[in-house]
């Protein structure tokens, strides 16, 4: 049910029962193997942007992510009582985000070096820092999550067909209704120009961002601050 493609396209991972494979998109080999017993059931898989690591969350409220290459756990989330369904990765490496079946939107401080290069092994005792914790409509699940590449918006779906659009350093956001069912999937071109969304009602929009959101965000996307 969990299956992905790294940006760079020469791997994928995906999982099988309690394990989560990585293979050789090439070769069709498998390279490694992961067992995540302790997980239950993984809802998303997901690459870094520069494909160093993989992370994944799961319905028994726990995160973890990889390193791609020893497989070495390099952070843990743990969440008691709680059910991850959602997750991505702040492109400077820093912060990630994650929804859950509590309706809330998450941000983490992950421990990262000097350069935002890598992100570095916290000590077995000590707990990620929760940063903020955004709660949405009582009568609205969160269903997935996505940040753009320049690291300035994070756009969530919801089962009611709609996407919420975040200026991630305000707060502020903007509601769009996208489908008439769930939204199970959303995702943004490497350019920023377009975002993504598919949903169980077996439609996929494209919206173009700097010309449907240009109201909200246009000055934030044109900003001075390249990407």
């Amino acid at each position: 049910s969990n299956c992905i493609f790294a940006h760079g396209g020469h791997i994928f991972s995906f999982v099988h029962g309690t394990v989560v494979q990585i293979y050789s998109s090439s070769q069709f080999k498998e390279l490694a193997s992961i067992k995540t017993q302790e997980m239950g059931k993984i809802k998303q898989l997901v690459f870094s942007r520069d494909d160093h690591y993989l992370m994944s969350c799961s319905m028994a409220g726990i995160i973890k992510i990889w390193n791609v290459k020893s497989l070495d756990t390099v952070t843990e989330i743990i969440v008691k009582g709680l059910s991850f369904i959602g997750i991505d990765l702040h492109p400077k490496q820093e912060w990630l985000f994650a929804v859950s079946t509590e309706k809330s939107i998450r941000q983490f401080q992950l421990q990262v070096s000097h350069d935002f290069k890598s992100i570095i092994k916290s000590n077995e005792n000590e707990e990620t820092k929760l940063l903020k914790m955004i709660k949405l409509k009582e009568d609205e699940n969160l269903t997935c999550l996505k940040i753009n590449n320049c690291g300035k918006i994070l756009c969530v779906g919801t089962n009611k067909g709609n996407i919420r659009v975040f200026n991630i350093e305000s707060g502020d956001y903007k509601e769009f209704k996208a489908h008439s069912s769930s939204i199970n999937k959303l995702s943004i071109t490497f350019n920023d120009d377009y975002l993504i969304s598919c949903s169980d009602d077996g439609t996929i929009i494209y919206w173009q961002i700097n010309y449907i959101f240009r109201d909200f965000f246009y000055q934030l996307v044109q900003s001075n601050d390249e990407c």
